[in-house]
Parts: C-alpha cells; sequence; structure tokens
C-alpha cells in the first residue's frame, strides 16, 4: 500500500500536523517536479535497512532541462 503513495520524504518528516499538512501527490511525476522545485532530496542512505519510509522512496529521473 505504501509503494503507491507519493509524498516527500523530507517534507513529511518536517511536517508536525500529520496528515492534515503533508502533501500528497497524484503522480510520480508531480512528486519528481516539487521535489526538484523545492531542493528537497531524501538521501537513501539515510534510512536503515527495513524502515518503512524506504518503501516510500522514488526512483526520481530527471531529463535535460
Amino acid at each position: 500500500a505504501l509503494k503507491s503513495v507519493n509524498v516527500n520524504i523530507c517534507q513529511f518528516l518536517d511536517c508536525e500536523n500529520k496528515p492534515n499538512d503533508v502533501n500528497f501527490f497524484k503522480s510520480r511525476n508531480a512528486l519528481v517536479r516539487w521535489t526538484k522545485k523545492n531542493h528537497a532530496f531524501f538521501p537513501k542512505r539515510n534510512l536503515p535497512q527495513g524502515s518503512p519510509l524506504r518503501t516510500l522512496l522514488k526512483l526520481m529521473l530527471f531529463g535535460k532541462p
């Protein structure tokens, strides 16, 4: 179920009023655009093995600007 959730992990972790103030994106592309615009990347190496947050990580591929 978590794989279908498109949320920015940085914004999710910083948000105090979960889930009301968390941005849920309709698509992975919308999440990628928002993440790039806001420079809100969360490095995979910062999450321990087995963490449920790893399921929320999305592969972000960027084409040429």
